[in-house]
């Protein structure tokens, strides 16, 4: 898992965490290459906490914000997937992968504003 902060640069965090009580965002996320398909990645993709329905959206690549701020991607229609209320996850195929490197998806929830990364 790696975590950053927008409002402190340069403030990250990677490794594993447990989250005890779930009062707040969290997901977890798995990446399988289809060898079928060139430049298509399979990620299965799990929000927990919050309130359901889920929408999951490439936040960076290689540490390139996708937009402008949280508000700008949780208002925007382009997200990847998104997870219902009764689906423990949810697999997505990204086509058009042109860029090998790390993806950090931003998953919001219902609430405004409420959001976490993986």
């Amino acid at each position: 898992m790696k975590v950053t902060s927008p409002q402190i640069p340069g403030c990250e965090y990677n490794g594993q965490a447990t989250i005890n009580k779930n009062k707040s965002n969290g997901n977890d996320g798995c990446f399988s290459k289809d060898g079928q398909k060139c430049n298509t990645a399979k990620f299965e993709l799990k929000a927990k906490g919050g309130v359901p329905t889920y929408r999951f959206y490439i936040w960076t690549i290689d540490g390139e914000k996708q937009y402008a701020d949280e508000p700008a991607a949780l208002n925007a229609t382009d997200y990847k997937a998104i997870q219902l209320a009764h689906q423990a996850s949810v697999e997505v195929e990204v086509p058009s992968i042109t860029r090998v490197g790390e993806y950090v998806f931003l998953v919001g929830d219902m609430r405004s504003g409420a959001f976490a990364f993986v």
